[in-house]
C-alpha cells in the first residue's frame, strides 16, 4: 500500500469496528474451512505467483438474504473474464450466476477518486466502503439501470447511499453524489430489487426517502404506504422458500389421506391425494366424507421416506385436534429419534418422520373408536418458516423511515390475517416465538412477493 492511500485510510481502519483477518498463506493453506474470501485470496495468491492475472470481485450484500459474496475473475489476453470460485469450481464453471445482485465490485490497487473523495467530504463512512481501492464492474455481471431520488432540505450531507435488505436490517450498497439541486443519481443498479435511499452518520443509515423497487423491466417504483387505501393480508411464511426447500418439496406430492376399519389398512379408503408441492402447510377438507373410522394415516408417495413434518386431524365443529395412540413404520433413516414417526405430532415443524426406507412408508392415529374426521392439516418435510400454531407473529410496514407495527397475534391456524393494512407498502412478518429468517415483501393479488 503507497503513502497516498496510507494517509487517506488509516484513520478508518484504526476506527472501523471491525476486525482485520489474518491472510498469511501459509496458514489459509492448512485451514480446515473458511469464508469465501479465504479461499479467493489464497487462490489468488498461487495463480499471480504463476504469472496468471486473476482478481476478485465480490458484491458487499445479496439483495434477497443475509452475507455477501466473493470469487475469483481470470483475466484472458483475449479480453474475456472467466468467472470461478477460488478453491471451488474450476474456471468457466458457473458460478451462483441466477442470483440477482444489486452491486459487484472489484479489489484494486488503484485508487477510485470518487470514494476517495467521499472520504474527505463525509465524516462517516459505511464499512462498504471502508477501502477506496474498488472498481464498480456491475455492468460486466448485469443489466443495470440507473435510480434517481429526490433528497428533501435540510442537509448536511455531500454523499448518500442505497440500501438494501439483509434480513436485519438494511445495509448499504452503492453511493451517490447530491447535486446542486438536491437530486441524487445512484448508477448502475441490479435490477429486480428493493432498495432504500440513506445517509450515514454516527449513530448509522438515516432513512431520507421512501423504498424503490428497481422491476425487471427498469421501472422505478416508490413504495409509499396509502394508509387511507386497506387491504386485508392472508400470511403463509415469514421467509421465502429457497433452493433447497424444493429440492424436498416435491416429496410431497403423491402423498395420500387414507381411513380403514382394519388397523393394516388392508380396507383402506384413499380420501385425498396431495398434487401441490409442499412448500405451505395446508387444509384438506373431508366434508364429501360420510364415513367414520378408527384408523387414519398418511402415506407416503414413493421415494420420499414419508417426509411429514406435523399432522393434525381434526372432527367436525372442533378447534382442537383429535388425539390418538401413534402408529405407522417403525424406525427412521436417522439415528435421532426425533426423526420417528413420534415426529408428525411433536408440534415442531423442523422435525419430520424420516421412515427408514424410501418407499411405502406411513403415519397416523389410531383413535380406539370410530370417528369421523372433518378436515386434516398437514405440514410436509420444511424449513421453520411456515405459520405454526401457537406462535407470536407481529406485522411490520415501512413508514415515516422506520418499521410501523400493525400489531402482534398468536397464530391459531396455517395463515395470518391482517386486516386494515396499508396499500403500496413494504412488509416484514416477525416471529417473536422463534426462529431468524425473515424477509421484506409486497402484497400483490393475494399474495406475497419477496424482495
Amino acid at each position: 500500500m503507497n503513502r497516498e492511500i496510507k494517509n487517506k485510510v488509516k484513520p478508518r481502519l484504526i476506527n472501523e469496528d471491525v476486525p482485520i483477518p489474518i491472510r498469511k498463506m501459509n496458514i489459509l493453506t492448512r485451514i480446515p474451512f473458511g469464508t469465501c474470501e479465504d479461499y479467493n485470496i489464497l487462490t489468488l495468491s498461487i495463480m499471480r505467483a504463476k504469472g496468471i492475472p486473476t482478481v476478485m470481485d465480490y458484491t458487499p450484500q445479496w439483495p434477497f438474504r443475509s452475507l455477501g459474496h466473493s470469487w475469483n475473475v481470470l483475466l484472458e489476453t483475449s479480453g474475456k473474464k472467466v468467472v470461478f470460485e477460488g478453491a471451488g469450481n474450476n474456471p468457466a464453471t458457473p458460478h451462483k450466476e441466477e442470483h440477482p445482485m444489486a452491486k459487484v465490485f472489484r479489489n484494486t490497487y488503484a485508487i477510485n477518486k470518487e470514494i476517495q473523495d467521499m472520504h474527505e467530504k463525509e465524516k462517516y463512512i459505511p464499512p462498504t466502503f471502508s477501502s477506496v481501492c474498488i472498481k464498480d464492474v456491475t455492468e460486466e455481471y448485469l443489466k443495470t439501470c440507473d435510480i434517481t431520488i429526490s433528497i428533501p432540505s435540510p442537509h448536511k450531507h455531500t454523499y448518500a447511499y442505497l440500501a438494501v435488505f439483509d434480513n436485519e436490517k438494511w445495509v448499504p450498497t452503492h453511493y451517490g453524489k447530491i447535486s446542486k439541486k438536491n437530486k441524487i443519481t445512484f448508477d448502475k443498479m441490479g435490477k429486480r430489487i428493493a432498495y432504500l435511499p440513506v445517509f450515514y452518520d454516527a449513530t448509522g443509515i438515516k432513512s431520507f426517502s421512501d423504498p424503490v423497487l428497481l422491476t425487471i423491466s427498469g421501472k422505478q417504483v416508490t413504495l409509499k404506504p396509502d394508509t387511507l387505501t386497506k387491504q386485508t393480508l392472508v400470511l403463509k411464511r415469514k421467509f421465502p422458500a429457497f433452493e433447497n426447500l424444493y429440492k424436498v418439496a416435491e416429496r410431497a406430492v403423491g402423498g395420500k389421506f387414507q381411513s380403514a376399519t382394519d388397523s393394516l389398512f388392508n380396507d383402506s379408503t384413499t380420501l385425498h391425494t396431495i398434487t401441490e408441492f409442499g412448500i405451505y402447510a395446508r387444509e384438506v377438507c373431508l366434508k364429501h366424507c360420510q364415513d367414520s373410522a378408527r384408523y387414519w394415516r398418511y402415506y407416503s408417495p414413493d421415494g420420499a421416506y414419508c417426509n411429514i413434518a406435523e399432522l393434525f386431524f381434526y372432527e367436525k365443529d372442533s378447534i382442537q385436534p383429535t388425539m390418538g395412540k401413534i402408529i405407522g413404520t417403525e424406525g427412521s433413516y436417522r439415528k435421532d429419534t426425533k426423526y420417528t414417526k413420534e415426529g408428525a405430532f411433536d408440534r415442531d415443524a423442523l422435525t419430520f418422520f424420516d421412515a427408514p426406507h424410501k418407499n411405502g412408508g406411513w403415519v397416523g392415529l389410531d383413535f380406539g373408536r370410530p370417528v369421523k374426521i372433518d378436515r386434516i392439516v398437514y405440514l410436509p418435510r420444511s424449513d421453520g418458516n411456515s405459520i405454526e400454531f401457537g406462535d407470536e407473529y407481529e406485522l411490520l410496514y415501512w413508514g415515516n423511515h422506520n418499521w410501523q407495527s400493525m400489531g402482534r397475534k398468536v397464530a391459531d391456524y396455517i395463515t395470518l390475517t391482517y386486516e386494515n393494512c396499508p396499500t403500496n407498502a413494504l412488509f416484514l412478518l416477525r416471529n417473536h416465538t422463534k426462529g431468524k429468517e425473515e424477509r421484506i415483501f409486497t402484497y400483490e393479488e393475494d399474495q406475497q412477493v419477496w424482495w
